[in-house]
């Protein structure tokens, strides 16, 4: 099914077809629903605490997306735990393409392929608390539109030059006159230059560390890095 233009007359839920198990007390895990790609999918949205990944707090959360913000946002309640976040002054979904990530973002989305296969974004990884309630509750990658169960994206990365970079984050990766017409990264290459993490759908192909892929509405960015962030205990190998 093709993504719908209009963006509002469906809306894309996730449905957990069972009751939650071992939810922490006192959390809240706000998300977002990308319309932008050839599916929507969903980001659950994290904050950094020194080298990791953690739930946000109920009680702090409507302060965290003040700050992280530029626009006034509102919160849906959607199965106890789930906030979706939206535009305040509008029914238009945020956009995050341009997104910038550093060493001081308090906010990170992630993706299920995130949270249920790499363990971390970028370099940082999911507190054990995450990682434990994401793996009780597999029904949490599944993302509904119009009552059909959705694909889900990998993540792949691009990395070029910061000018380069800041443009892919916008526009996309490059194109070729001839297929494959996009080529990606399933891993970081370099840590020392800025990168593009991007959400991929099927159908692509995979050799080594190379993705690619011929249509464009498959890929959308999801940020740009300009640096890495510094982790200190839990530095891996990129590769």
């Amino acid at each position: 099914m093709e993504y719908h233009p209009s963006k509002k007359y469906i809306k894309a839920t996730i449905t957990p077809n069972e009751e939650l198990q071992n939810i922490p007390d006192g959390i809240s895990i706000p998300f977002f629903i990308e319309y932008g790609s050839l599916y929507p999918y969903i980001l659950y949205i994290f904050k950094r605490v020194n080298d990791e990944l953690c739930f946000i707090e109920k009680d702090e959360m409507e302060l965290l997306f003040e700050t992280f913000f530029h626009c006034p946002t509102s919160f849906i309640n959607h199965h106890s735990i789930f906030y979706e976040i939206q535009n305040k002054t509008s029914n238009v979904p945020l956009d995050l393409s341009g997104t910038l990530y550093d060493d001081d973002t308090i906010l990170w989305f992630a993706t299920p392929h995130e949270l249920y296969n790499t363990k971390k974004v970028f370099n940082i990884p999911f507190s054990s608390q995450v990682n434990d309630f994401f793996l009780d509750n597999l029904c949490l990658e599944k993302l509904y539109w119009d009552h059909i169960l959705q694909p889900s994206p990998i993540v792949v990365y691009s990395q070029n030059e910061l000018r380069k970079t800041i443009f892919q984050s916008t526009f996309g990766a490059d194109f070729s006159r001839k297929p494959p017409h996009f080529t990606l990264h399933k891993n970081i290459i370099d840590p020392l230059l800025p990168a593009v993490r991007f959400a991929l759908f099927r159908p692509y192909d995979e050799l080594e560390n190379d993705v690619t892929f011929v249509q464009h509405i498959q890929h959308t960015s999801i940020c740009y890095i300009k640096k890495f962030p510094t982790v200190y205990e839990n530095d891996e190998d990129f590769e």
